[in-house]
């Protein structure tokens, strides 16, 4: 069977969000840092304040809301860049070093990829179908290698996406010394 071979450049992306539903949340933040097989990122990435809608902001939850007042995203919002100027310096970062087909990656990935899908057409349409999503990975180690979950690097993100990126690289990194190391 021949496969078309899929870029070797993993595109890390994570949302910061109103909400988890795309249908009616907005975004408010988008990182993506680009690295190489090996996890290596190929410079310091990008990371855009997304201006939200006042009807999004207002429809935010109170968990939310506390969320990313505590993580100070909240306060940086009234300096945010409209999504369509958000997603022409996203794209722009990720076409720098991914023509096409760049394999999207991070924790969690499917919710980030929807509200890539809905707000940043463009960059969805240069990203590959397959996703890399390192909370898979975890809930693998957690059930068949509970040793090797347990000393996992801790998360402090603090719900910002350049820190919540640097983070999923890391992770993956320690699941690939750790966890996925067997031999066929």
């Amino acid at each position: 069977m021949c496969v078309a071979p899929t870029p070797s450049h993993l595109v890390w992306v994570d949302c910061e969000m109103t909400g988890l539903n795309p249908e009616r949340d907005e975004l408010l933040e988008v990182a993506v840092v680009v690295t190489d097989k090996d996890l290596l990122p190929l410079d310091e990435g990008v990371n855009v304040v997304v201006s939200p809608s006042s009807e999004a902001l207002g429809a935010m939850d109170n968990y939310v809301a506390r969320m990313h007042r505590v993580s100070g995203l909240l306060d940086e919002l009234s300096n945010g860049v409209p999504v369509s100027e958000a997603q022409a310096m996203v794209k722009e970062y990720i076409t720098k070093h991914v023509k096409t087909g760049g394999i999207m990656s991070g924790n969690s990935i499917a919710t980030d990829r929807l509200f890539i899908t809905r707000y940043m057409p463009d960059v969805h349409a240069i990203l590959h179908y397959r996703m890399i999503d390192v909370s898979s990975i975890k809930e693998l180690a957690v059930r068949w290698a509970p040793e090797i979950y347990s000393g996992a690097p801790n998360k402090k993100g603090g719900h910002r996406a350049m820190a919540d990126v640097l983070e999923s690289i890391a992770e993956l990194a320690y699941y690939r010394e750790h966890f996925l190391t067997g031999t066929a």
